[in-house]
């Protein structure tokens, strides 16, 4: 089902200046996105924010918007980290011996972990350790385990430096 907001008593902006305030998300709104929200809709909605926080003066509003594009940021560096990958896999496939690391590969799925750690997007985060996980595995040939649970949370225990 394709995501859409369907909203009732939203007014277009900038309000009238006597206009009383009207709280995001309006009384009645429903994301209609099985729990989820496309880039399209998180960056639409950081731009109703950041109009809510211009008009109404609802300073919130400027950090729930930079949580919305902390989201976007997230799933764009999970989109090009993947296919970064599929490049690797690409070039291991036609020759082994010149398959190479971009190093950009294991930087953005770690920034992704880390956006979706600080949002509470336990899923998102999840697929990012995933691809963390990949990346050490497929890319770098390392089986050694690197993830670890406390606290019900997983998180990502670095090769310890030998010198």
């Amino acid at each position: 089902m394709p995501s859409r907001l369907i909203a009732r008593g939203v007014r277009p902006s900038p309000p009238a200046p006597d206009a009383a305030p009207v709280p995001w998300p309006p009384s009645g709104a429903i994301w209609e996105t099985g729990g989820q929200m496309s880039v399209d809709e998180r960056i639409e909605r950081s731009r109703l924010l950041y109009e809510q926080a211009l008009f109404e003066s609802d300073a919130g509003a400027l950090t729930a918007a930079e949580r919305e594009l902390d989201g976007v940021e997230a799933d764009l560096a999970v989109a090009r980290g993947r296919v970064i990958h599929g490049r690797f896999l690409e070039q291991r496939a036609e020759d082994p011996e010149q398959a190479r690391e971009d190093p950009r590969e294991l930087a953005l799925f770690e920034r992704a972990a880390e956006l979706y750690r600080a949002r509470g997007d336990v899923r998102g985060e999840a697929e990012s350790l995933f691809w963390v996980g990949c990346c050490h595995q497929l890319v770098r040939r390392d089986n050694e385990p690197r993830f670890r649970c406390s606290g019900g949370r997983w998180s990502w225990r670095p090769r310890p430096t030998t010198r």
